[in-house]
């Protein structure tokens, strides 16, 4: 995961059993990973933050169902209604 390639289904499961924390230290490691080389050697001090993003949570539980309806070789899943 750290090595920035596609991440697999089975990667994908693993990382949705992991603790909140946990993840948000593996996508800093990432990150460090990615931008080290950026902004002239510095780009592992600079960090951006969206604030006040508003996020469409039918959208996301959308994109879940696919991601599990992948993992679990099921053809259909329930839609969603809001």
């Amino acid at each position: 995961m750290l090595a920035g390639e596609r991440v697999s289904p089975g990667e994908a499961l693993e990382l949705y059993r992991r603790p909140l924390a946990e993840l948000g230290q593996l996508a800093n490691a990432r990150r460090d990973l990615a931008k080290e080389k950026s902004y002239d050697g510095h780009g592992r001090e600079i960090v951006t933050y969206i604030i006040d993003r508003n996020i469409n949570l039918h959208e996301c539980l959308q994109r879940l169902l696919q991601i599990l309806r992948v993992l679990t070789g099921r053809k259909k899943t329930r839609t969603i209604t809001s």
